[in-house]
C-alpha cells in the first residue's frame, strides 16, 4: 500500500516504514466488533427480561403487603382468624425471597456477560497485537465500530536501512525480511593484535582507530578477549 522508507534512510524508533494491506488484520478486527456486538446484545437481552420479571414480582409484592396489612388489621379486631394472617405473612415472604432472588440473579448473570466480554476483548487484544497491529489502533476500532486493514510497520529501533526487500505493490508474508536496519549507535569494532601488543591492550583504555576512507573513530575497549 505504501513504502515510506529506502535504503539509506535514517530512521528513528517507532517510525513508520510501510503501510501493509492486510486481510487478517480485517478479518480479525471483524470477528472481534461482532463478539462483542453479540455479547453486548446478550447483556441488554438479560437486563430487558430480568427488569421485567422484577417489576412483575415487585407488583406482586405490593400485594402481598397489602394483603397483609389487611389481614394483620382484621386480626387485632378480632374478625380474621390467625390462620388467614399466617397465609398472608408467609405469601409476603416469598414474594420478597423471589424478588431478591431475581436481582441477585441479574447482576450474576450479567457480571458474567461482562467477565466473558472483557476476556474476549484482552484475547484478541494480544492476537491483534502479536501481528503487529498497535493499541491505539485496536482501541480506536472498538470507539468507532470502523474496521481497517491497514498495518503499519513500525522500525523496532534508530538506525540506518541496510536493505529493502519490499516494493509497492508486492505480496508480503510473515516469513518475509522487508527491511534490515542496523543501529549506528554504538558501533562495535572488533580488533585483531599480535601477541606481541597484548601487554599494551587494557580494558576502558581510549583507542583512535582509522577507516579505508580516512576517517577517525575514537572509542573505548569494552573488553579484551582471552
Amino acid at each position: 500500500r505504501l513504502v515510506l522508507a529506502k535504503q539509506g534512510d535514517m530512521v528513528q524508533k517507532g517510525q513508520t516504514l510501510a503501510v501493509i494491506h492486510s486481510v487478517e488484520i480485517a478479518t480479525a478486527l471483524s470477528q472481534l466488533l461482532n463478539e462483542r456486538t453479540k455479547i453486548n446484545s446478550e447483556i441488554a437481552r438479560t437486563k430487558t427480561q430480568y427488569t421485567s420479571d422484577i417489576t412483575l414480582q415487585k407488583n406482586q409484592l405490593q400485594l402481598a403487603n397489602g394483603s397483609l396489612e389487611r389481614e394483620e388489621a382484621l386480626l387485632k379486631e378480632g374478625i380474621s382468624a390467625r390462620k388467614n394472617y399466617l397465609e398472608a405473612k408467609n405469601n409476603q415472604v416469598s414474594s420478597m425471597v423471589k424478588l431478591d432472588t431475581l436481582k441477585q440473579r441479574l447482576k450474576q448473570e450479567v457480571s458474567l456477560l461482562e467477565n466473558q466480554l472483557s476476556v474476549t476483548i484482552a484475547t484478541a487484544k494480544e492476537q491483534l497485537r502479536i501481528m503487529g497491529l498497535s493499541e491505539s489502533v485496536i482501541n480506536s476500532a472498538l470507539r468507532t465500530g470502523k474496521v481497517t486493514a491497514d498495518l503499519n510497520l513500525i522500525s523496532p529501533v534508530s538506525g540506518c536501512v541496510l536493505k529493502r526487500e519490499i516494493s509497492l505493490g508486492e505480496k508480503v508474508g510473515p516469513d518475509k525480511s522487508v527491511f534490515e536496519i542496523v543501529n549506528l549507535s554504538p558501533i562495535w569494532i572488533m580488533v585483531d593484535i599480535f601477541q606481541e601488543q597484548i601487554p599494551t591492550v587494557k580494558e576502558g583504555q581510549m583507542v583512535l582507530l582509522q577507516t579505508p576512507s580516512k576517517s577517525n573513530l575514537i572509542g573505548r575497549i569494552s573488553s579484551v578477549g582471552s
